[in-house]
């Protein structure tokens, strides 16, 4: 086996944030925290965490995933995963506007192409003449060579 200071985690936690937010936190997939930057205290149980410890079954059941959960009046994502090794929980908080802001920006492109190609669509079809027009023209064409050729 290995050894691994709980001092040595705590620096670990400390250090996980999402782009220079959040928190992070470990536990025994017992519930006991490990070690932890905001949420709890080391040797608690992770499901004391208001807001986090309802879904500590879950996250368990399933090893690694995501859901939001409002903390302290702020909408947060929190994402997880299991240490292979050792079986550990690793979490991290995030602000869901700061997760999430790339798929907005995606949005409105998504949004602006597709009025961008109607416009274009609509625009072709005003210059393009209408099929019947067509036939017209090749009907009249026709018309004037075959009276042509009667001559």
């Amino acid at each position: 086996m290995f050894g691994i200071s709980l001092e040595t985690l705590n620096e670990r936690a400390e250090k996980m944030k999402y782009h220079g937010d959040g928190s992070g936190i470990i536990a025994e997939r017992s519930g006991i925290i490990l070690a932890t930057s905001e949420f709890g205290e080391p040797s608690k149980n992770f499901k004391e965490i208001n807001g986090l410890g309802n879904h500590f079954d879950e996250m368990v059941s399933k090893g690694n995933g995501y859901f939001e959960v409002e903390i302290n009046g702020e909408d947060t994502v929190f994402a997880y995963a299991t240490v292979p090794a050792t079986g550990w929980l690793i979490g991290i908080t995030a602000p869901a506007d700061k997760v999430f802001a790339p798929l907005k920006n995606l949005r409105w492109m998504f949004g602006i192409f597709i009025v961008v190609g109607l416009l274009l669509a609509f625009g072709i079809c005003l210059t393009c003449p209408s099929p019947s027009s067509k036939v017209t023209q090749f009907n009249y064409r026709r018309a004037i060579l075959k009276c042509k050729t009667y001559r």
